[in-house]
């Protein structure tokens, strides 16, 4: 059991440290999906990984750094905007 929990901490990233012109693609992107109500791949980093989900995004504040969106089930889930990785319009 230990080898396999071993295996599988072997397999967690750092943090990806984006550039200043991928940040701004990122919120160029968001931002006209909220605008035009379109759903997005985004792409975001949590424990080690990179996770992928479809969602629509609501709301992006730039005092917080935080991302608002909903899920398919219409879920609001929060991010930090330092996670996300990558954001790709989606269908």
């Amino acid at each position: 059991m230990n080898k396999l929990i071993e295996g599988f901490n072997e397999k967690k990233i750092d943090r990806p440290l984006l550039a200043v012109d991928e940040r701004e693609q990122i919120r160029q992107t968001l931002q006209a999906a909220i605008k035009e109500r379109l759903p997005v791949q985004l792409s975001h980093y949590k424990d080690g990984f990179i996770k992928q989900t479809i969602c629509y995004p609501s709301c992006l504040d730039p005092l917080s750094e935080q991302l608002i969106v909903y899920d398919a089930y219409g879920m609001k889930i929060k991010y930090d905007l330092s996670d996300v990785t990558d954001v790709q319009f989606g269908s």
